[in-house]
């Protein structure tokens, strides 16, 4: 993997991760930094969102499947 280099002209840095092999976020490195936090923060509360939202909606599944499962073994 290449390392950012502050002493080059490179304006955007990837963000490198273990769990992709391409860079999930490119930060432009002249961006005001609290763009740069409110971006980070905008991330963290639309997953946050969707956790909120798969935790109300996969057990509501799951029980449907069981009972239907159930109701096919009568």
């Amino acid at each position: 993997m290449k390392k950012w280099n502050p002493f080059t002209n490179e304006r955007y840095l990837p963000l490198h991760t273990n769990l992709t092999d391409s860079p999930p976020l490119i930060i432009d490195t002249e961006a005001n930094p609290q763009d740069i936090l409110e971006a980070a923060l905008q991330r963290i509360r639309a997953e946050s969102a969707s956790l909120k939202s798969s935790e109300q909606i996969v057990p509501t599944f799951y029980v449907r499947t069981i009972k239907h499962l159930a109701q096919l073994h009568r």
